[in-house]
């Protein structure tokens, strides 16, 4: 068969058509590879030679795709071309002409995704380190790539932190605020012993009134309680809320009249 017509189209493919009516797509470097030209004699032989070929060369375009949209870890590009149904020999060959061109460096990746996370998330270093751990980023890069974090960044990050929780929250005090801003410091991935120095500078006594959460719990559940269940109530309520018992106690002796 002879090819009558090669048309050019998106992502460096080409549509070739046969004098039979039949067409092929195939990449820039097959055309290139097999010297494709109009008025050319493909056998059958060579046909399947340039299918093959276009098969073997499709994982490294679609990877190339896929990086386009960010930066994608060795590991995260491999497991998105086994899923996009290529054969292992061909990612296998893909992934070592992308790392060869540069288009994969788990080094890189890993820069990127930790300046992302220090700038543009709240998230502590163990935190950021498991997610370079879920992208199957080596550990001696990991390590290589966090020891570059400032501390002084780190530990300033986590006085801003705790004083936004302190101004925001408004339904705890004392030991229950300090410990609700632990965990939530721990849960985003901060080293636990620094957190616990930071939170001594901090003061988590009387942050909000306590006459007036006592007024607002007496408003609210005055109306389904009264005398000494409704006391009990309240006392319960601001303990839980972390006030100290001999304030509890102060307030509700303040307030009996309010009974």
């Amino acid at each position: 068969m002879k090819i009558i017509k090669i048309k050019k189209m998106p992502k460096a493919r080409y549509k070739i058509t046969f004098d039979d009516g039949s067409d092929l797509i195939v990449y820039e470097e097959i055309i290139i590879n097999h010297v494709l030209l109009t008025g050319k004699n493909v056998d059958d032989n060579l046909k399947r030679k340039i299918i093959s070929d276009n098969d073997q060369a499709l994982p490294y375009h679609q990877a190339i795709n896929y990086i386009n949209t960010k930066l994608r870890s060795r590991e995260e590009i491999i497991a998105y071309l086994l899923k996009k149904g290529n054969k292992e020999d061909y990612v296998r060959k893909a992934i070592t002409r992308l790392e060869d061109e540069g288009y994969i460096n788990d080094e890189v990746f890993a820069k990127s995704f930790v300046n992302d996370k220090i700038h543009l998330s709240n998230d502590g270093i163990y935190k950021i380190r498991k997610g370079l751990e879920r992208y199957k980023v080596d550990s001696d890069i990991i390590d290589k790539v966090i020891s570059n974090v400032n501390d002084e960044a780190s530990n300033s990050r986590i006085d801003k932190l705790i004083s936004k929780q302190l101004r925001l929250n408004t339904k705890y005090t004392g030991k229950v605020l300090k410990n609700n801003i632990f965990n939530y410091l721990m849960n985003l991935g901060y080293d636990k012993d620094i957190i616990l120095e930071k939170l001594e500078d901090y003061n988590f006594e009387n942050n909000i009134n306590i006459e007036n959460e006592y007024n607002r719990l007496y408003k609210k559940y005055s109306k389904k309680y009264s005398g000494n269940k409704l006391g009990l109530v309240i006392r319960h309520h601001l303990f839980q809320r972390g006030y100290d018992v001999t304030d509890i106690e102060n307030i509700t002796n303040k307030k009996e009249p309010l009974k």
